[in-house]
């Protein structure tokens, strides 16, 4: 039986979609908490960062919080340093219990978004 789609994503047997659910917020909010400013350019710099990395997944397994993006440069950041702030900041303040989060490319979908922007910029033939 194929996994039923909603809005949400895709809904898998055996995973808790409010854990992950949980753990994507815990996410936002540390790029909010680590952005500056007001509370609105806060909002918009941590969206940004966001986007910018383009989270495409975020599964659990076990206590593993396994993170698949289209810019894995740009959520470990110089050094690791931002790979290790949210590493630290999930074990210690998030609800779900996480020992560890592993950073996973998503190539797939860079080549899906280079196909959009051309179609967007009429860079195509019929």
């Amino acid at each position: 039986m194929p996994p039923r789609v909603t809005s949400g994503g895709f809904f898998l047997k055996g995973v808790d979609m409010n854990k992950v659910n949980k753990v994507a917020m815990d996410i936002g909010y540390f790029f909010y908490q680590k952005a500056e400013g007001d509370a609105v350019a806060k909002v918009n710099e941590a969206t940004k960062e966001i986007k910018d990395i383009g989270i495409t997944e975020i599964t659990l397994d076990g206590t593993v919080a396994v993170i698949k993006v289209m810019r894995p440069g740009l959520l470990i950041g110089r050094n690791g340093t931002t790979f290790n702030a949210l590493k630290e900041y999930l074990v210690a303040f998030s609800d779900v219990e996480i020992t560890d989060i592993v950073v996973v490319e998503d190539k797939v979908l860079p080549n899906l978004f280079s196909f959009q922007v051309a179609l967007e910029d009429g860079d195509y033939d019929y």
